[in-house]
C-alpha cells in the first residue's frame, strides 16, 4: 500500500502491518464543537468527523489519555491521516 498526500508518496508499507503499529493508540471523544481548537493544540489530533451535532475526534498516544478518551480499535483511516499534517486533512 501507499500513502499519497499533496501528490507525494508519505508511506509505503503492508496495510496490515500499519494498523498493528497504531493498535492500542488510538483513542477517541466527543466534543464540542467549539472544543476542537483546544484539542488539536493539546493532542495529537488524527481526524475529527461530526457526529450528533458534535466532533468525534481519534488521537494518537501511547497511554489513555484519559479525560474521557475511550480507546477505538484502529483501522486503515485512522493510519491515513496519523501519517499526513493535521493542517493538510482539513
Amino acid at each position: 500500500m501507499a500513502l499519497i498526500n499533496l501528490g507525494e508518496v508519505i508511506l509505503t508499507a503492508n496495510p496490515l502491518d500499519t494498523i498493528r503499529e497504531c493498535d492500542g493508540k488510538i483513542w477517541k471523544k466527543l466534543i464540542e464543537k467549539h472544543e476542537l481548537e483546544s484539542y488539536t493544540g493539546d493532542y495529537e489530533l488524527v481526524m475529527h468527523r461530526l457526529y450528533a451535532g458534535k466532533y468525534q475526534i481519534h488521537v494518537f498516544a501511547e497511554e489513555n489519555p484519559r479525560n474521557g478518551f475511550e480507546y477505538v480499535e484502529p483501522n486503515l483511516e485512522d493510519v491515513y491521516f496519523r501519517h499526513i499534517p493535521y493542517s493538510s486533512a482539513k
